[in-house]
C-alpha cells in the first residue's frame, strides 16, 4: 500500500492546482506542436491551410515547442526570430520559440539533402494578446 502514496499525493496536488486555475494558465502559456515534413511538405494536426501553405497560430507571450520530423535532412530557419535548427533525416528535433513578437513569420527549409534551395514550409502567426 505504501507504493500508492506517491500517486495519491500527485493526484491531490494536481487537483488543488486545477481548482486554483494553475493548470489552465500553464496550458494557455505553452503550446506543443508536432509537424512532419514528407516530400518537402509540412503536415500536422495543428497546421491550418492559408494561401496554399500551412499556418501555426499562437498568441503573443506563449512558449511554443515544435517537434519536427522529416524524411530528408535539412536546416530549418524561423525568419524574424532568427532561430535555426538542424533536422537530420528520420529523427525528431525540437524547436523552442518564445513568441514575443507579433506578426507572420516564415519557417523555411534551407536545402533538403544535397539541394541548397530555400523553401518556405509553413508560417508561424503570432497573434497580439
Amino acid at each position: 500500500m505504501r507504493f500508492l502514496y506517491p500517486a495519491f499525493m500527485f493526484l491531490l496536488i494536481f487537483n488543488i492546482f486545477s481548482l486554483l486555475g494553475f493548470v489552465e494558465v500553464f496550458a494557455k502559456d505553452h503550446r506543443s506542436i508536432n509537424i512532419s515534413i514528407i516530400n518537402k511538405e509540412a503536415i500536422g494536426a495543428e497546421v491550418k491551410e492559408s494561401g496554399g501553405l500551412g499556418v501555426i497560430r499562437v498568441t503573443q507571450g506563449q512558449k511554443v515547442q515544435i517537434t519536427w520530423h522529416s524524411d530528408q535532412s535539412t536546416v530549418l530557419h524561423l525568419h524574424g526570430y532568427n532561430i535555426k535548427t538542424k533536422l537530420p533525416k528520420d529523427m525528431d528535433v525540437i524547436m523552442e520559440i518564445n513568441a514575443r513578437a507579433a506578426g507572420r513569420f516564415s519557417i523555411e527549409a534551407h536545402g533538403f539533402g544535397n539541394d541548397h534551395k530555400h523553401k518556405t514550409l509553413i508560417y508561424l502567426e503570432v497573434l497580439p494578446q
